[in-house]
């Protein structure tokens, strides 16, 4: 900090700042410190780092109040996506972890290993559901609606619904066919901040877009996936 300041102090540009300046660069400073605090990082090796740096502190802090408060306090760790390189751990004050084995019959190293299976399937079907949760509650239908990202033609056919911000560079599908952890956290952000949503189709453009689909139809195209037929299909029902 002392050499940054002397920086600052050696350079002759920045001396006499006016106050829309001095506003631009504490408003840069402010952005920078929110990205640094919960932006996401650029590669799973950089997010490994910031786990292990904030979990250090974490336990001192949890420690320390231990001390002070007498407290008990566990916790539990993991990754959130099987390409994340940071290893499930656990942690916990005084003897709190006797707890676990004493009292649920479960040792922290179990707790741990289901906890990191739970979680990498998890944030995959969370985004799932958001999505779904989402598209019906535009629809405000109480019966959910079951979303197939391949037969989405036939939803904005029947009930006009489109979506506007899909991340670019990603290809609209299901979020459980997404590979990569940073395609993953990209769509979650954009659904978390509405940048990606649900909107309701204007009648004029449904209506086109109708006319369009149903000139696709009598060409002899295949919108959507058809679906599969029942098996017992030209047999006898009892």
């Amino acid at each position: 900090l002392k050499e940054l300041q002397k920086m600052v102090a050696d350079d002759p540009d920045m001396q006499n700042l006016d106050e829309e300046t001095k506003r631009k660069y504490l408003g840069e400073l402010k952005e920078s410190r929110s990205l640094k605090a919960v932006g996401i990082r650029s590669t799973n090796t950089a997010a490994s780092r910031d786990v292990q740096a904030t979990l250090k502190k974490v336990y001192g802090e949890l420690q320390a109040l231990t001390y002070r408060t007498g407290i008990y306090a566990s916790l539990f760790v993991t990754r959130g996506h099987v390409y994340d390189t940071h290893a499930a751990t656990w942690f916990g004050t005084d003897n709190i972890m006797d707890f676990w084995e004493d009292r649920m019959h479960l040792s922290p190293d179990y707790i741990i290993k289901q906890l990191e299976l739970w979680a990498c399937n998890e944030e995959k079907s969370e985004l799932f559901s958001v999505t779904i949760g989402s598209i019906t509650k535009h629809l405000r239908q109480e019966k959910a609606i079951r979303l197939r990202f391949a037969n989405f033609e036939q939803i904005k056919y029947k009930f006009g619904i489109d979506y506007e911000g899909w991340p670019d560079g990603i290809p609209f599908c299901s979020p459980y066919k997404i590979q990569t952890i940073d395609e993953i956290r990209c769509l979650r952000d954009a659904i978390r901040d509405n940048s990606f949503r649900w909107v309701r189709m204007s009648s004029s453009r449904h209506h086109e877009y109708r006319k369009q689909v149903d000139a696709r139809r009598e060409a002899g195209e295949t919108v959507g996936v058809p679906r599969q037929g029942r098996s017992d299909k030209g047999k006898k029902r009892k």
